[in-house]
């Protein structure tokens, strides 16, 4: 099994855009390598059947752009690493996520980026301090795949995500850190 302190999923354009995106955790028990996000989003974009796939195609959906487009641009990993549970009723605790902060920063300070896209108010709760120690720009909206989305006062709207997305992609077009 590989190391899960280096274990993010870079993709192609992320040398360029430098925007890193944060989810929670994930539900369910991925046999061998689909654990891992690189392995796990390869299988999915050649068309394999595989679990769960939801909160990149609704991130997708929501911004507008295909599914491989929105992979190959971004770097991605989860806060809280390991099967939170069976199913969603199972959540990540803020405890977990607290105990994800040195990874993230490890990870921070490894892939440098330039923006931060958090997904999820608790996950938000967790990561906003790593970003604003280390200077670097984040977003926080509700999670795409949240259990509030049937809630309008908490929802991922598609504007609050294309909101926060073309915030972090200004900071590319001005070079800014």
């Amino acid at each position: 099994m590989r190391s899960p302190l280096h274990v993010v999923a870079q993709r192609r354009e992320y040398p360029q855009r430098r925007i890193f995106v944060i989810g929670e955790s994930y539900t369910g028990t991925w046999d061998g390598d689909l654990e891992y996000d690189d392995v796990y989003m390869a299988a999915l974009l050649s068309g394999k059947d595989v679990p769960g796939p939801d909160l990149f195609i609704k991130m997708a959906e929501k911004l507008g752009m295909s599914l491989s487009a929105l992979w190959h641009q971004v770097a991605f990993t989860n806060m809280a690493l390991g099967s939170i549970g069976a199913t969603t009723v199972t959540k990540v605790t803020p405890a977990q996520l607290r105990a994800g902060r040195p990874r993230l920063e490890s990870l921070f300070r490894l892939h440098d980026p330039k923006g931060v896209l958090i997904l999820g108010a608790k996950t938000g709760d967790a990561a906003a301090s790593v970003c604003e120690r280390l200077g670097i720009m984040y977003r926080i909206v509700y999670h795409p795949f949240g259990v509030n989305n049937a809630n309008l006062r908490t929802a991922c709207t598609p504007e609050m995500l294309k909101t926060a997305w073309r915030d972090l992609e200004c900071l590319e077009a001005r070079g800014a850190v």
